[in-house]
């Protein structure tokens, strides 16, 4: 649900000391998908509140954002006000919005609460923290958040992502030398991984992403100069590259014999690919988990996209309220499609029959889950 009101007076919105009922119209909406906010569209707002903002995709809140306006009323004050917690599908762009100094709107106030600052709660119910922490000890992240605030985590996190994934590694001379590719062009973006593995003299296994690329409204052959240009610039010799197999089917054409599919394309243009293997999303994205998990991959801090598309990966989440086994269909996965695509390559098929056991319902418990 979310709170909205038009004002149907010239007083300041900043005035708080008058009744606003008796001079305000107070709209209850509602809104589970941005075909639901369309009614409310064709209103000038003088102010939207949201509750629970964190449940909210953003392209609902950019709708009734857009009805906010100050030409209709001298001396108004339109805002748009939230009230939210850590989790959620809005848990990105909330973050991006409003917690994060760097990309925080320039016109945006933020005001942190936790449970210790509501001082009158903790002076009359002084155990009620003990009695949260006791009623959710099954459930860390969720505890983190909720009396930390901490936007960092989420419950619904996809993937096992620790401070140890992120580090810089020198890789040795006899490492091979991959690359996973995702055709895109908007809204879908053109992604590229590049990943080395190796093993020690002890026979430990390691896979390191050590480069990418993110592009959007790049054109095939504009891609494929992209990608060679990279390589050359990293000095990069035997890259084996694996593409999304889609990129085997052919482009409708005016005739079969003038056809071409986007492999073809790129390898017009110098860029030679294999495609991954056809198996199901899950098996991929269970792959770069567990590696995640026992510390065999391991991603270059340069890798923004990458990084921040595996922090931001959340469960697929059903109308009764239980979480799918995939990620979210409305994030992006660029990257981690691009990396999939590579590993699948790689690893022997006997991982996805591993996997399965490891295959839940629910969240898993991230009790050693830090984020970058």
């Amino acid at each position: 649900f979310f709170f909205s009101s038009r004002r149907r007076h010239t007083r300041s919105l900043c005035d708080w000391s008058s009744d606003v009922c008796s001079s305000d119209l107070i709209v209850l909406g509602f809104a589970k998908s941005v075909k639901d906010a369309d009614k409310y569209r064709g209103i000038v707002y003088m102010d939207v509140w949201f509750d629970e903002a964190q449940d909210f995709m953003k392209e609902i809140v950019d709708l009734l954002w857009g009805s906010l306006q100050n030409d209709m009323y001298v001396g108004a004050c339109p805002k748009l006000l939230i009230t939210c917690n850590p989790g959620g599908v809005g848990h990105k762009w909330i973050r991006e919005l409003f917690i994060y100094e760097n990309t925080r709107l320039s016109n945006t106030v933020w005001i942190p609460s936790l449970l210790k600052d509501n001082t009158y709660m903790m002076r009359t119910d002084p155990g009620f923290a003990k009695r949260m922490t006791e009623q959710y000890k099954d459930h860390p992240v969720l505890l983190e958040q909720w009396l930390n605030g901490n936007w960092e985590i989420a419950e619904s996190n996809y993937f096992h992502l620790a401070l140890s994934n992120i580090c810089k590694k020198n890789i040795p001379y006899y490492a091979k030398i991959w690359a996973g590719l995702d055709w895109g062009y908007y809204p879908t973006a053109f992604a590229c991984v590049w990943f080395a593995t190796w093993r020690d003299s002890y026979g430990k296994r390691y896979c390191h992403v050590f480069a990418e690329t993110r592009q959007l409204r790049l054109d095939m052959d504009k891609q494929a100069e992209l990608v060679l240009k990279i390589e050359e610039g990293l000095e990069l010799r035997g890259v084996t590259r694996f593409a999304d197999p889609a990129t085997r089917k052919r482009i409708e054409s005016e005739s079969m014999a003038t056809s071409r599919s986007i492999a073809d394309v790129w390898s017009k243009h110098g860029l030679r690919t294999t495609p991954s293997k056809k198996i199901m999303k899950v098996v991929g994205l269970r792959i770069i988990d567990q590696l995640l998990i026992r510390g065999i991959l391991t991603i270059d801090p340069s890798c923004v996209n990458l990084i921040q598309e595996i922090r931001d990966a959340q469960y697929h989440k059903n109308a009764d309220g239980t979480f799918k086994d995939i990620t979210d269909a409305r994030q992006d996965d660029d990257m981690t499609d691009a990396l999939r695509y590579g590993l699948l390559k790689i690893y022997d098929a006997s991982w996805s029959v591993e996997l399965k056991n490891a295959w839940v319902d629910t969240p898993r418990k991230q009790e050693s889950i830090a984020s970058v």
